[in-house]
């Protein structure tokens, strides 16, 4: 066998495969044979003898609906109902006699067709019977209809009823002999078949073992070289000095060592990234979900487990259709979401921009969301990153401002922020605005009392207390005013009393001059009736 040993690879894999060719057509021959015998016997049993036994069963249906739609005539019905039964009777009588007809072409043999004939003799007296009786039913006769029908016919139909039976058992007894020459058939063909295989595989085991030992020595090496491989160690030394086939595979394999070690020191370095991003994932605060380009769910982080599940009584009774006790990863995104439809506007942004945010509301629970596209190198979806933060606490917070600054606006100063839920920037936040609101609550006090003072006419009264910033300057302008007020209304009381006094005088001087002119009037009165006495003695002298 030296030159089986100095042939090249193909001239052995041709021989080789020469040989099994030649032990496989052999098998095909013998089982080709014997499926060819099996299918004849199968064509025979499906083909006629199945068809005569469904035949004969289906004639025997036939009869006894016939017999029923007959029954159903004579009861005492409507002249509908009777004209309805006679129609389906002679239909039936019709596809009687195309059943007859198919199963006399199947030509299944003397004994067969001698039952047959019967059959043809006893249904054509029981159509004379029937149509006896249906002369009788259109004559009024009932009583001598049903005798009739209960009598000659039912004998008549019985007769062709047995002769269908004795069918039956005909075709029957056909098809059990046919199923033995196939089963004879099937085993003479598996008795070939299973000589042929094992010729087969004893002539396939001596040419592979002929061939095994010629290969092994020459196959050692690279067997060795691919366990080393396959073992992970890339660093062995390949020997590829050798100019035959297996020299070549020697090369090949040289080559995918390196590629392999160039390959897995890239795995490495990428697996160890991936190992960072998903410890980082998994370590942190924020929760998210992955999902691939189907939107169906494939990661969730530990941080948003914990955050659905301590809302989940929110959760569940805004989403009935969600089980809290099934992992989210392989369920559908829009599970999450309300009606579980997603919103067709916010993927349609998302598709759009590669980013969207938005708020998600679970009854008491409020969630921020923002959902980035996941894209390959090239360019293409591979999924979505969904981050959610918990704004329960901040929403809840929300509304507590705005009721404070509404309260404010309105002119209660005196509503505060709790501070006993809260921590971090909320829980400044709220003692910053309490602080706020305690600060212009005590200014506008401050206010309100000075200007309470100064309406009922008290210009002692100041704005008390340590203030900074516009709140000091409020209280120096206040302040201020307060002390502008008083020194006015100083300047204007001594400018009273100066008047008074001035009136004073000018009251004396006009009591002086008012006294000095009654006394000039009555010297001018006297010095008139002087004048009016002279006046008339001047004329009493004229006249005189």
């Amino acid at each position: 066998m030296n030159w089986i040993d100095n042939l090249r690879l193909a001239p052995k894999l041709m021989l080789a495969f020469g040989v099994l060719i030649a032990l496989m057509l052999g098998q095909g021959i013998a089982a080709y044979s014997g499926m060819n015998s099996l299918q004849g016997e199968t064509d025979r049993l499906a083909g006629q003898t199945l068809r005569s036994v469904a035949t004969a069963a289906e004639l025997r249906a036939l009869l006894g609906e016939f017999r029923n739609t007959s029954y159903r005539g004579l009861l005492r019905a409507s002249d509908a109902v009777k004209q309805d039964a006679r129609t389906r009777a002679a239909a039936l009588q019709a596809e009687i006699a195309e059943t007859s007809a198919a199963y006399a072409a199947l030509d299944s043999g003397p004994e067969a067709a001698q039952a047959l004939e019967r059959f043809d003799a006893g249904w054509a007296a029981a159509l004379e019977s029937y149509g006896s009786v249906d002369e009788m039913v259109d004559l009024d006769l009932p009583e001598d209809a049903v005798d009739t029908f209960l009598g000659e016919t039912f004998e008549a139909h019985n007769e062709a009823t047995a002769a269908v039976s004795a069918l039956i058992a005909i075709s029957d007894a056909q098809a059990a002999a046919a199923t033995r020459g196939a089963q004879a058939t099937y085993r003479a063909s598996m008795i070939v078949i299973l000589v042929m295989l094992a010729a087969g595989i004893a002539g396939g085991a001596a040419i592979a073992w002929l061939f095994a030992r010629a290969l092994a020595g020459s196959v050692r090496g690279a067997v060795a070289v691919a366990n080393d491989v396959a073992a992970g160690k890339l660093d062995s030394r390949i020997d590829s000095g050798r100019g035959d086939e297996i020299g070549d595979l020697l090369k090949a394999m040289q080559r995918m060592q390196h590629d392999l070690r160039e390959r897995t020191e890239r795995d490495q370095a990428v697996a160890s990234e991936n190992l960072r991003i998903r410890t980082a994932l998994e370590a942190s605060s924020t929760g998210l979900f992955i999902t691939d380009p189907e939107l169906n769910i494939v990661y969730t982080n530990p941080a948003l487990r914990t955050m659905l599940d301590s809302y989940s009584d929110d959760i569940v009774a805004a989403l009935p259709a969600i089980d809290p006790s099934q992992p989210l990863v392989g369920q559908p995104v829009a599970v999450l979401e309300h009606g579980g439809v997603a919103d067709a506007q916010f993927v349609a942004r998302l598709e759009r921009d590669g980013s969207a945010h938005r708020e998600m509301r679970y009854g008491q629970a409020s969630f921020g969301q923002n959902v980035s596209v996941i894209r390959n190198e090239a360019g293409e979806s591979v999924g979505t990153v969904c981050e959610w933060r918990d704004r329960t606490g901040e929403a809840r917070v929300e509304q507590e401002v705005a009721r404070i600054v509404a309260a404010a606006a309105a002119g209660d100063m005196s509503q505060r922020i709790s501070t006993q839920d809260k921590s971090g920037f909320f829980l400044q936040l709220a003692g910053q605005l309490n602080q706020l609101l305690d600060a212009n609550a005590v200014s506008l006090e401050e206010v309100s009392r000075l200007l309470a003072g100064l309406a009922e006419g008290d210009l002692t009264v100041r704005m008390e207390g340590e203030f900074s910033g516009v709140f000091a300057r409020m209280r120096d302008d206040a302040n201020a005013t307060v002390a502008q007020l008083t020194g006015i209304m100083s300047r204007i009381k001594d400018a009273s009393l100066a008047i008074n006094s001035a009136a004073g005088e000018i009251s004396a001087g006009n009591s002086d001059l008012s006294r000095r002119t009654e006394q000039q009037a009555a010297n001018l009165e006297e010095t008139a009736a002087s004048m009016e006495e002279l006046t008339s003695t001047v004329k009493q002298n004229a006249e005189h």
